[in-house]
């Protein structure tokens, strides 16, 4: 179908998401990296089917702030929250590993069906820091 006009709204199908990839301080390996995927993205895709850079940024750094609140120390209940990448382990180590969430990225493609995605590279925003208050 060949219609222009201009878009009334930002909806995109429901099985697409924005990523945000938890980064840590590992290079690789188990719980080097972690994803969450976003889902029922609001944002303005262009004309690349990128979200706009200003945009994705935004909420990467949405997303560090809440990891930084989750990760405060919780002086009430003595209790202190950790966001953290965690592996359940393989061949070569079944006992698994925890790795402290130190970053956020956001990819500017939405995800969808990767078989599919991988054929476009997904450009992402810079790494924004974590910072947690009082954490060893």
């Amino acid at each position: 179908m060949n219609q222009n006009g201009a878009v009334t709204n930002n909806r995109h199908p429901l099985q697409t998401a924005l990523v945000a990839t938890w980064e840590t301080r590992k290079a690789r390996g188990l719980a080097n990296r972690g994803r969450i995927y976003i889902p029922c993205p609001a944002l303005v895709v262009g004309a690349d089917f990128l979200i706009d850079a200003t945009s994705a940024n935004g909420v990467r750094d949405s997303t560090a702030t809440l990891l930084t609140q989750l990760g405060d120390y919780d002086n009430s209940q003595n209790l202190r929250y950790v966001p953290s990448v965690v592996s359940k382990g393989g061949k070569s180590d079944p006992t698994g590993t925890r790795e402290t969430i130190t970053g956020v990225s956001i990819d500017r493609r939405l995800d969808v069906q990767r078989r599919r995605a991988e054929q476009q590279v997904a450009p992402r925003t810079a790494v924004a820091t974590v910072t947690y208050n009082d954490l060893a």
